[in-house]
């Protein structure tokens, strides 16, 4: 094991998935932290809550960002210095947002990003 069986640090869970968080704390040394990223919409349940106390683990919550981080972004992108096409699912236009939530929601297709376009 790469950790030499400590564990690792930090878990960063970006896709809200229960059996990822449920992975994060497995792995995490004495002392580490699991982040939550991703939104899952159901509860953050913590294993073995005597265990996790005893190693002095954390559970931290981390959500959006501040108006200068998008501004950066933008401008980034507009250099061509960030590429997102990638992490773009499907385009649809304005008029069908209903449909883009409904498909977030139920995760038809596993979306990662919906663009709206005007």
């Amino acid at each position: 094991m790469a950790t030499q069986g400590r564990g690792i640090d930090a878990a960063f869970d970006f896709a809200g998935a229960p059996s990822i968080r449920e992975q994060a704390f497995a792995v995490l040394a004495p002392g580490g932290r699991r982040v939550l990223v991703g939104l899952a919409g159901s509860p953050v349940t913590i294993p073995e809550d005597s265990g996790t106390s005893f190693r002095r683990q954390t559970v931290v919550g981390a959500y959006g960002s501040e108006p200068k981080h998008l501004a950066r972004l933008v401008r980034l992108a507009e250099r061509g210095r960030l590429d997102l096409s990638r992490s773009v699912s499907v385009t649809l236009p304005l008029a069908q947002a209903h449909d883009a939530v409904r498909q977030l929601k139920e995760r038809v297709g596993s979306p990662v990003r919906i663009v709206l376009l005007p």
